[in-house]
């Protein structure tokens, strides 16, 4: 099976996905972790895991629709070139990002999202934030219309995505304690 994993910092794509990727390519499965900007460091460390690498552009707190589209056309050429069979993409950007690509590609991927936290575009007050918070929904709305499932972190952002309509009444989703960090590491 081939797998994409995309991420919105590289770092975490060990930190914190390492053990989730060592597992899969220990599975035989072909891994492929995105995120912008690794460093040699974080490259060698995935390929020591089996995994391999591929960087796309990516503003983690802009919000420059130019840029956004560079991202999703980014993430519509990965899925393209690689073909995954599954996807899984965490943190908000990616998480839009790839689900769209997802819902416009020509392969058939299942599409997992992880939700790390509500981030910017929830609980703001001030004009700007509320248009960016009206934004988001949309947005993640449209992306986990087709998700074969969702994971949260913690019950509250599970009971804002299901109070909004975030997520459709079929879409499968589940609350995990947390990222599983593995505090004998750190």
């Amino acid at each position: 099976m081939r797998v994409l994993i995309v991420g919105g910092y590289a770092p975490s794509l060990l930190n914190f996905r390492g053990p989730l990727l060592a597992r899969l390519a220990s599975l035989g499965h072909e891994v492929l972790a995105a995120a912008p900007d690794a460093d040699s460091e974080i490259i060698e460390g995935l390929a020591r895991l089996g995994v391999e690498y591929r960087s796309y552009p990516l503003a983690r707190a802009g919000l420059n629709p130019l840029r956004d589209l560079q991202t999703f056309r980014a993430l519509k050429l990965i899925l393209k070139d690689f073909r995954p069979d599954v996807v899984v993409a965490y943190t908000a950007k990616p998480v839009i990002y790839t689900g769209l690509a997802c819902q416009g590609s020509s392969v058939s991927s299942r599409f997992f999202a992880l939700i790390t936290g509500l981030g910017y575009g929830f609980g703001q007050s001030g004009r700007r934030q509320q248009l960016i918070g009206r934004l988001v929904r949309r947005l993640y709305r449209r992306a986990l219309t087709d998700a074969s499932g969702v994971v949260f972190q913690n019950p509250d952002d599970q009971s804002v995505f299901r109070r909004e309509g975030l997520l459709g009444e079929r879409t499968p989703d589940t609350v995990v304690n947390g990222s599983g960090v593995d505090l004998s590491h750190y």
